[in-house]
């Protein structure tokens, strides 16, 4: 363990002594971890607009409980989702357009 002669020979190891006892972590491959962070970057090249963009509104909410009620299997309202799409999609396009 730590044999001197051995480790010595490969600088990219991570040394973690103290003074001048090597590159040190900072200087070595594994301290990229500790000053990058990983992010996701996802790029939409959809054309269209998605319905829960703003603005907020009551049809969205309306839209929003009738998705709800629709999941738990309350079905009645159902038919009003298409017609809820449509009209957040137009009302989004309005909104963006200025």
């Amino acid at each position: 363990i730590n044999n001197h002669a051995f480790t010595g020979a490969i600088p990219a190891l991570p040394w973690s002594g103290t003074r001048d006892t090597g590159f040190g972590i900072a200087n070595s491959e594994h301290a990229l971890l500790t000053f990058a962070r990983p992010k996701a970057v996802v790029v939409d090249e959809s054309k269209s607009p998605e319905f829960f963009w703003m603005p907020y509104d009551n049809a969205l909410l309306e839209l929003g409980h009738i998705l709800a009620d629709a999941q738990i299997g309350k079905l009645l309202r159902a038919w009003k989702i298409p017609l809820g799409f449509r009209k957040r999609t137009a009302r989004i396009r309005e909104f963006f357009r200025g």
